[in-house]
């Protein structure tokens, strides 16, 4: 039980110093496109360099942007991330998806998609 609790602290820790280089980073990638989803989307890779990147071109239609919208999400789901991925990882793809979320809520009203 101690180790379980040291463990946690230790981590709250972590994420506490970390906390604001990870919501700088994030800040400087919404910056300016917080509704514009295919700007979102095609711009993850800088964040998360092991997602591919999507190009701009390729989510034109409004059904490839769902498609890509909701492949991103599957892979950045808190419940679907690796056991084993690093904190700053795991810190920003949970700010990404809540992002990408609010993005996508814009989109279907704009764009009448469900």
């Amino acid at each position: 039980m101690r180790l379980k609790e040291q463990a946690r602290r230790t981590e709250d820790d972590q994420r506490l110093a970390m906390h604001d280089q990870v919501d700088a980073q994030l800040r400087q990638w919404k910056d300016g496109k917080q509704q514009n989803l295919r700007a979102l989307l095609s711009s993850v890779h800088l964040l998360l360099p092991t997602f591919t990147p999507i190009g701009i071109h390729e989510i034109i239609e409004a059904s490839k942007v769902k498609r890509a919208y909701m492949r991103t999400i599957a892979k950045l789901h808190p419940d679907k991330l690796a056991k084993g991925v690093d904190l700053r990882t795991s810190m920003v793809s949970s700010s990404v998806f809540t992002v990408l979320n609010e993005a996508w809520d814009a989109f279907k009203a704009q764009e009448g998609v469900s």
